[in-house]
């Protein structure tokens, strides 16, 4: 639309507003970025590797580079000293990663102030407007076009670059959390194993153990008792007549069935041995064995807790979430300039195309001008630097992997040679827990080795096996002169001797009968042989209930030992079992891949897309410049054509770059401005105005 008169416009002004605005927004916003929690944000460690792993063979370390070869045993930390000629040597050397984005932001920065200021870029004869160079359609063609290739490549690129900034702090929350993971399992040890709670109790159950066990040791004393009075017994119905005066004895069937009972006695024995075997497992692995156990598990009991523990988790939530939030946040605004940029030059585009908007096309060019510049300098800068970090991280990545190999080759003389071995343990797959490493394991994994599933099988009547000799005691004591054959009564007798006599000797006395004489023998050797063998039998029957006394004694003694050693014994298990430090290999593998996997190749993928963003920006700069000179040029020509000098009276030479021609107010000099007010041709305006 025509220019209003009387108001005097120039060509635009210094662009270095909006470069300033830009850098102080992106500072801003990254700066307020911060986590306000106290505890680790819900969700934040459901994170996933994902394809970013893929492209970790991007940047890869070099076998025996500086930092592994100065931290092997003995470590030399002081390599890593400034003043150090070979570490400078190795950070130049990483530095060259990146010296071509860093060269093309020195000379970018040399531009800045040329370009910033427009008065002295109009001065050269490049930027000065010209009515004679009016753009044709097919100059606005080439621009344009520009804008649209130059655009979709940053479109590219800043996508690139935001996917690997995720992936950066998707790296950085794995690394935390599994940090946060190993801080709470060896905190866990440490509870366990503190205050001696599970070692007090042990002590005190050995002492318990102890008192149970010697009410209970006399039971090899009663098995050999009742077995020497069997056998004593088996003597003695040996040594009994088969007949007595032509009366037969119950010897033979005595012998059977005493040898049955000793048989089925040594048959339990070996039940018995059982039993002994668990008893005297108690007594050597618990009994005698409790001050072995004291002793060796008092490095366990006095293991404190480091104090760093308690800091890792509010050191995390405090400074590493904030710098996520804070990196995510500025990485984001940065990339999102160029998003700005874009939109701006498909704007100014558009603009070119519409002569009412010379003016807008002119200011929507100078400001992506001026917002490209930011993310250019930017771009080749922190691309430049951020280059440094993946191919450093890349040589601590292949001292990671030599360190879980041989841990030894960087700990020894740092640490005792038996922590080295925890270390080694604890990184092996499979782990190897601290225990076995220690060589405590079999005197803290008691309860397999004493075996109290022996009970399960054994019980008091099985093993004192008794069944056969009640069963003989039973036939003793109802042993009667008819099992001797006798079957004869006095009556029967006296009534025998008078009819083979036919004298009939007095009720009393039938000694002198010859007939009787035999019988009565026979009868008194019947009689006093069983009251001898109910006499032994008896004495062999307590000896025998001393035996089975002594078993049950000794199984219920084992049982309850077994019933209270039961959580004792789960606890000395559980030491084994919470001193199993895979878990530290895990994490270090798990902090080892979120490093190597994902940091190293996101950095990496970030820093290229920064700094190919950055060069796609020169092209994108380029075409804006090309747009603003052209809607310029366009903008002169329609000027002059309003003053009526078709021919472009204000030539280069006229032209002092701030928009006045250089002769007097008579010649449309300094006092004449040269874009308004419109001066209009002489004569009444045409039908339709100027515009």
């Amino acid at each position: 639309h025509p220019p209003t008169p009387g108001v005097q416009r120039r060509p635009s002004g210094g662009m270095l507003a909006p470069k300033i605005l830009t850098v102080v927004a992106i500072v801003t916003v990254a700066a307020r970025a911060q986590a306000q929690d106290e505890e680790l944000p819900e969700g934040y460690c459901d994170v996933e590797f994902n394809e970013i792993g893929e492209l970790s063979a991007s940047v890869q370390g070099e076998e025996g580079n500086f930092i592994q070869a100065s931290l092997q045993a003995p470590a030399n930390f002081g390599a890593f000293s400034p003043s150090n000629e070979e570490f400078q040597a190795y950070l130049q050397d990483r530095l060259m990663s990146g010296a071509v984005f860093l060269a093309l932001f020195a000379l970018g920065l040399l531009a800045t102030l040329p370009v910033c200021c427009s008065r002295l870029c109009c001065v050269m004869k490049c930027c000065k407007p010209s009515a004679t160079k009016a753009p044709t359609q097919r100059q606005k063609v080439y621009p344009t076009v520009a804008v649209a290739v130059f655009g979709a490549l940053m479109l590219a690129f800043a996508g690139v670059g935001i996917n690997y900034a995720v992936g950066i702090n998707t790296s950085a929350s794995l690394a935390a959390c599994e940090a946060v993971n190993l801080t709470d399992n060896v905190e866990n040890i440490f509870d366990e194993l503190s205050g001696g709670g599970i070692f007090d109790g042990v002590r005190k159950f050995i002492a318990d153990v102890r008192e149970r066990l010697e009410g209970a040791d006399d039971v090899d004393t009663t098995f050999d008792a009742f077995k020497a009075s069997l056998e004593q017994f088996l003597t003695d119905v040996e040594n009994t007549p088969s007949s007595v005066n032509g009366f037969a004895t119950p010897r033979d069937s005595l012998v059977s069935s005493t040898n049955g009972a000793k048989t089925a006695l040594d048959a339990s024995r070996t039940a018995l041995d059982e039993v002994l075997e668990l008893r005297d497992r108690v007594d050597e692995l618990l009994v005698d064995g409790g001050d072995a156990l004291d002793d060796a598990t008092k490095p366990l009991r006095e293991l404190e807790a480091p104090a760093q523990l308690d800091i890792v988790e509010p050191f995390i939530v405090q400074n590493v979430i904030p710098r996520q939030a804070q990196f995510v946040a500025g990485s984001t605004a940065l990339f999102s300039v160029s998003f700005v940029v874009i939109g701006l030059s498909i704007a100014a585009a558009v603009l070119l195309w519409k002569a009412e908007a010379r003016r807008a096309t002119r200011a929507v060019s100078y400001t992506g001008v001026s917002l490209q510049w930011v993310f250019m300098l930017l771009g080749f800068f922190l691309g430049g630097l951020l280059l440094l970090f993946p191919f450093i991280l890349a040589d601590v990545c292949v001292l990671a992997n030599d360190f879980e190999a041989r841990p030894d080759a960087y700990l020894d003389g740092v640490l005792p040679a038996q922590i080295i071995d925890v270390v080694d343990g604890c990184l092996a797959e499979p782990s190897v827990s601290i225990i076995e490493t220690l060589g405590l394991k079999d005197q803290v994994s008691l309860k397999d080795r004493i075996g109290f599933d022996d009970l399960d099988d054994l019980n008091a009547e099985e093993v004192a096996n008794l069944d056969d000799f009640r069963t003989l005691k039973t036939t003793i004591d109802e042993l009667t002169v008819q099992d001797f054959g006798i079957n004869i009564t006095r009556e029967e007798l006296i009534a025998r001797c008078c009819d083979e006599t036919s004298t009939c000797p007095p009720a009393d006395d039938i000694n002198d009968c010859s007939i009787a004489q035999p019988i009565l023998e026979a009868n008194e050797t019947a009689v006093e042989t069983i009251q001898s063998l109910q006499a032994n039998i008896s004495a062999v029957a307590t000896d025998a209930d001393a035996f089975e006394t002594a078993v049950e004694e000794l199984i219920d003694s084992l049982s309850e030992i077994r019933l209270d050693a039961t959580p004792i014994l789960d606890a000395l298990d559980k030491i084994a079992e919470i001193t199993d430090c895979g878990f530290v290999g895990d994490a270090y593998r798990g902090v080892r891949s979120a490093l190597c996997d994902v940091l190293v190749p996101s950095i990496y993928w970030v820093a290229i897309s920064l700094g190919v963003g950055a060069a796609m920006g020169v092209g994108m700069i380029t075409a804006l410049l090309i747009i603003a000179k052209q809607s310029l040029n366009a903008w002169v020509a329609e000027e002059a054509h309003y003053a009526g000098d078709a021919e472009g009276v204000y030539d280069d030479d006229e032209f002092d770059g701030a928009g006045y021609g250089k002769g007097g107010a008579e010649e449309g000099g300094k006092d004449k401005p040269l874009y308004s007010p419109r001066v209009a041709p002489a004569g009444p305006p045409p039908a339709g105005g100027f515009g």
